[in-house]
C-alpha cells in the first residue's frame, strides 16, 4: 500500500497496538519475577480500581504504580534495565502487521511518532533505534533516584492530544494518521484524517460517536 502524500504524520499507540503485550506490566514482571510482581501489584490494585471507577485520575493511578514498583531505584539502574528490555524483549512481542505499517510510513518519508502512557524508560531506546519520535509518560528522578512521582502528567487519553499539539503544528501536514487499540486512544484518533482502531480502519462518524459516548460516560 502507498500513501497519497509524503507530507504526513503518523501517531502510534504502543501497548497492544504495536505490541502483543502490555509493557507497563511486562517490564516489572520481568524485573521482579512473577511472585515479586504479583506481591507489588496487590498494593496498587485499589488505585487501579479507583481509576476505573472515576475516583482518581490516570496520573494518580500511574504514580501509585510507579511508586510501588520503582521508587528508590537508582536512575541509571532503571535506564539500564529499560535499555536491556528494549533490546532483548520488545522485538519478541511486536505486532508485526502494525510494525510493517509503521515502516511503510517511514519509507514514504512521513513523520512517525509513538504516543504512549507507558514509560519512556524502555520506549525511548526502542524509538531511537528506529529513528522515530516519542511522546510518553516520564518518571521523576531527583539526585539520581526515582521518586515515584511522574514528571508531568500520564500520557493517556486527552493528554495524548495535548502533547501532540504542543510538539507539532498539525496544519503543516497534508494528512494525519493515527493508530490505537483502546478507549484512551480515541481522542488521538479523532484528530486524524485516517484512523485505525484495533488494526482496522474506523469510519469518522463511528469514531465521533465513540468519543462522545466515552465523554458522556465520564
Amino acid at each position: 500500500m502507498r500513501f497519497d502524500t509524503d507530507n504526513a504524520i503518523a501517531f502510534f499507540d504502543f501497548d497492544l497496538t504495536l505490541t502483543t503485550r502490555d509493557t507497563i506490566r511486562d517490564f516489572p514482571r520481568r524485573l521482579y519475577g512473577r511472585v515479586g510482581f504479583s506481591h507489588r501489584l496487590l498494593s496498587v490494585l485499589p488505585f487501579l480500581y479507583a481509576f476505573k471507577a472515576g475516583l482518581c485520575s490516570a496520573t494518580q493511578a500511574k504514580e501509585a504504580y510507579v511508586t510501588r514498583f520503582y521508587a528508590g531505584m537508582k536512575q541509571q539502574d532503571i535506564l539500564n534495565r529499560g535499555a536491556d528490555y528494549s533490546r532483548t524483549r520488545i522485538p519478541n512481542i511486536l505486532n508485526h502487521n502494525m510494525l510493517k505499517r509503521l515502516q511503510l510510513h517511514q519509507e514514504c518519508g512521513h513523520t512517525v511518532v509513538v504516543v504512549s502512557a507507558s514509560l519512556s524508560v524502555w520506549l525511548a531506546p526502542w524509538c531511537a533505534s528506529l529513528g522515530i519520535d516519542l511522546l510518553a509518560t516520564e518518571i521523576e528522578c531527583i539526585d539520581g533516584i526515582v521518586t515515584g512521582n511522574l514528571s508531568g502528567l500520564n500520557c493517556h487519553g486527552d493528554e495524548k492530544v495535548k502533547r501532540i499539539r504542543e510538539r507539532y503544528n498539525l496544519s503543516n501536514f497534508d494528512e494525519i494518521y493515527a493508530y490505537g487499540d483502546s478507549n484512551a486512544d480515541l481522542p488521538m484518533l479523532a484528530i486524524a484524517d485516517h484512523a485505525w482502531f484495533k488494526g482496522k480502519p474506523i469510519e469518522p462518524q463511528r469514531l465521533t460517536q465513540s468519543v462522545e459516548k466515552i465523554s458522556h460516560a465520564g
